[in-house]
C-alpha cells in the first residue's frame, strides 16, 4: 500500500469513528500510517485506543502492540505482551487470535536465542491454525529454528491446495529452506514430485487416470 493510500484510509477511518466509536478496526489505518513512517509512539497510541473499544479490539491491539516491539527489536517486551494476551484469547475461545499470537511469540523467543521454547510455541500455533496465514509464518520459524523438515511438511500441505496463493507460498517456503540448508537439488526434485502429484490428481478428477 502506498503512503497516499494510508492517508486516505486514515481520513476515512476518522469519519467512521465519528459514526461508531466502538468499531475497533477504525484505529488500524492510523497505526499502519504511523508504522509506515517509523512512528512507533503514534502506532502504540492508536493500538492502545483500539484496546479500549471492545474485547475484539483489545485482542487485536495486543497483537499489534507486540508487532511494534518486534519491529523495534524489543523482543522481551513483545514476549511479555503476547504472554499477557494469550490467556485472554483462551478465555474467549479465540483460536485464530491464539494461533497468530503463538506464532509471534515463537518469533520473539527465537530472536532471543530460545529455539526450544520457540518451537514449542509454534507447535501450539500450528495446532490451532485454521488458515494459510498462520501456517506460512510457522514454516518460516521452523526453518529458522533448524527444523526444515517441518517447514517442508507445511509446504507440502500448501502445495496440494487448489487456489494459486497457497501453492505460491509452498514454493516460497521450499526456496527459503533450500537457501538455509544449501539443498537446492532437493528443492527441485520435491517441486517436480509435487507437480506430478497434482497432475495425477487432476487426471483422476477428469476420469483420465482410470483409463
Amino acid at each position: 500500500m502506498y503512503s497516499s493510500d494510508f492517508e486516505l484510509a486514515a481520513t476515512e477511518a476518522e469519519q467512521v469513528r465519528e459514526l461508531d466509536a466502538t468499531w475497533f478496526k477504525a484505529w488500524l489505518p492510523i497505526a499502519m500510517r504511523a508504522l509506515s513512517v517509523g512512528d512507533f509512539d503514534t502506532a502504540r497510541a492508536a493500538y492502545n485506543s483500539m484496546a479500549e473499544t471492545s474485547a475484539r479490539g483489545a485482542t487485536t491491539a495486543s497483537l499489534g502492540l507486540a508487532d511494534i516491539e518486534l519491529l523495534a527489536g524489543n523482543f522481551g517486551a513483545a514476549q511479555k505482551i503476547l504472554e499477557a494476551g494469550i490467556p485472554v484469547d483462551e478465555a474467549n475461545s479465540n483460536n485464530y487470535g491464539l494461533a497468530v499470537k503463538y506464532m509471534a511469540l515463537a518469533e520473539a523467543l527465537l530472536a532471543q536465542d530460545d529455539s526450544v521454547a520457540a518451537l514449542e510455541a509454534v507447535e501450539i500455533g500450528v495446532g490451532l491454525a485454521g488458515s494459510t496465514a498462520a501456517l506460512v509464518p510457522a514454516a518460516l520459524i521452523y526453518s529458522a529454528a533448524g527444523n526444515p523438515d517441518k517447514a517442508l511438511a507445511i509446504s507440502e500441505t500448501l502445495s496440494q491446495k487448489l487456489p494459486p496463493q497457497p501453492r505460491a507460498y509452498a514454493a516460497l517456503i521450499e526456496a527459503l529452506v533450500a537457501l538455509e540448508t544449501g539443498n537446492h537439488v532437493q528443492r527441485g526434485s520435491r517441486r517436480s514430485r509435487n507437480r506430478e502429484s497434482r497432475a495425477g490428481d487432476r487426471a483422476t478428477d477428469r476420469g483420465i487416470g482410470n483409463r
